[in-house]
């Protein structure tokens, strides 16, 4: 189980994650906290599930958490100073570089919401937009495979996902990994929460995913993009040559690398 007094000993925030909730089981975090948005603890709030039924990434697909070896959790933002992809992003780096203070990997983000270690997903992000009773909020739901063995994954799951575990060769923490994320990423939105530009954050995005220069394929709503990645705005979009001289921006897709 996931042990509070451990997690408090590493939290050093001013409010998030103050007032952890363990469920022992639930169908989805996010749903869970979206539901509270009037609670005037919600800033402080942060909602952990030792087993969560009906987890999801982004475009719905399943999220599979496995109880005592993973970590599956959700807090809210409800300062929306900065577009929603910038709390993404932000939560993105609190994360890569938790997991690479703790133990011995290379974490890449891969643009908008997934973190891998050597092309393989280790962790995802799922950040929505809810509003309840005239209160909106950002939920921030985040999914790691933490100490997951290898043989916990089918054989159809191993070429594209991994653990901390298993390419790290250590077990983690699980209270160490969520308390040090915390306190990385709360003053990250608390910057984005004041107004003040994103470009520190976009900066430390682009080092950590190496995605300038990179040809890639976009898969958005509106069809596929294909093109070389020129740059990020303040926004966190990104500016993408899709041939011709004609530049577009992207801020949400499901992106793959071409080259």
């Amino acid at each position: 189980m996931f042990d509070l007094t451990v997690f408090d000993a590493f939290l050093k925030t001013e409010k998030l994650g103050r007032t952890p909730v363990i469920l022992d089981e639930v169908d989805s975090t996010n749903d869970w906290l979206g539901k509270r948005l009037c609670d005037p603890r919600l800033a402080e709030t942060i909602v952990i599930a030792h087993v969560q039924t009906n987890g999801r990434g982004r475009h719905g697909r399943v999220w599979s958490h496995l109880p005592g070896v993973g970590l599956a959790f959700s807090l809210a933002w409800g300062v929306l100073g900065q577009p929603r992809p910038m709390v993404t992003l932000a939560t993105g780096i609190a994360l890569a570089e938790t997991v690479m203070e703790l133990a011995p990997v290379d974490v890449q983000l891969k643009y908008p919401n997934d973190l891998l270690i050597a092309g393989k997903k280790v962790a995802g992000i799922l950040t929505e937009v809810k509003g309840l009773n005239g209160r909106r909020a950002a939920i921030i739901g985040v999914g790691i495979n933490v100490n997951v063995p290898l043989d916990n994954f089918p054989d159809n799951v191993r070429e594209i996902a991994t653990s901390i575990l298993i390419e790290g060769g250590v077990k983690i923490s699980r209270e160490a990994i969520l308390a040090i994320f915390l306190n990385r990423l709360e003053p990250m939105l608390v910057l984005l929460g004041d107004g003040c530009s994103g470009e520190e954050i976009v900066s430390l995005y682009k080092k950590l995913s190496g995605i300038i220069g990179r040809k890639i394929a976009v898969t958005a709503s509106s069809g596929e993009i294909m093109g070389e990645v020129i740059d990020m705005d303040e926004d966190g979009g990104l500016i993408i040559d899709s041939g011709g001289g004609e530049l577009k921006k992207i801020v949400a897709g499901e992106t793959r690398f071409l080259d």
